[in-house]
């Protein structure tokens, strides 16, 4: 599937085919889209780029540590200011339920960014 145009207010799109994905490499044409994008807006939509189960296994071990922190159950928070709501959270890299390498060393990131 070829990127889609940006739209006027918005960055543009870059969306993943079946064969890039089966790749895990862009072809020529989403690559000279993203950079287009990039110079144009200096952001990107990569569409399909991270896996939505993994975003949702972060947001789930996330919010549970949110929780613990600001009901004291859980040491080591920390409070931007000192106001107890506005927590300086670090992401959870000692769990390796954790750890996805379409979240942490995307190659299709990558490939854009050494392009």
């Amino acid at each position: 599937m070829p990127a889609t145009k940006p739209t006027p207010d918005g960055p543009r799109q870059i969306h993943l085919s079946e064969p890039e994905r089966r790749r895990g490499q862009y072809d020529a044409s989403n690559i000279q889209s993203a950079l287009e994008g990039l110079h144009q807006d200096g952001l990107l939509l990569l569409k399909q780029a991270v896996d939505v189960v993994h975003i949702d296994h972060l947001r789930a071990t996330m919010d549970s540590e949110t929780e613990g922190i600001l009901n004291g159950a859980q040491r080591g928070g920390m409070f931007n200011q000192g106001v107890k709501s506005n927590i300086l959270q670090q992401i959870p890299l000692e769990r390796e339920d954790c750890l996805f390498e379409d979240v942490y060393f995307n190659r299709l990131v990558v490939q854009i960014a050494n392009a």
